[in-house]
């Protein structure tokens, strides 16, 4: 039976470079995967992925957190927990995280070799 070999990642850090120095040793994947949280808009992930291999890339996750959190914004003398409704000044904000999810698939959309642009 056939079966789909994938490698899946976090892009945290400069996927492209991994794949670009390591790919060489995955040479029976057929698509490499990603989980990518990059805020509004996924900047230079599909150029990069693209220049570093000539295999699809598979969004596994994509998005943007809702919640605007001010821990690490500002000097503490410890752990910084926030909470919903806490006095901390972090918030939700589900309007802000709809317009990212819109433009993220938008790009998603132009960056598709399926779709006919």
């Amino acid at each position: 039976a056939d079966v789909l070999v994938v490698s899946a990642f976090a892009d945290v850090d400069a996927l492209w470079d991994k794949v670009e120095r390591a790919g060489h040793f995955a040479q029976d994947l057929d698509a490499w995967t990603a989980q990518v949280y990059r805020g509004s808009t996924f900047g230079d992930f599909f150029v990069n992925m693209s220049r570093s291999t000539d295999k699809p890339v598979l969004l596994t996750e994509y998005g943007v957190d809702a919640y605007h959190d001010v821990c690490g914004a500002q000097e503490s003398e410890g752990p910084c927990f926030n909470m919903v409704g806490d006095n901390s000044g972090s918030f939700e904000d589900g309007q802000a995280q709809a317009i990212f999810a819109k433009n993220l698939t938008r790009e998603i959309r132009e960056q598709s070799t399926i779709h006919h642009h």
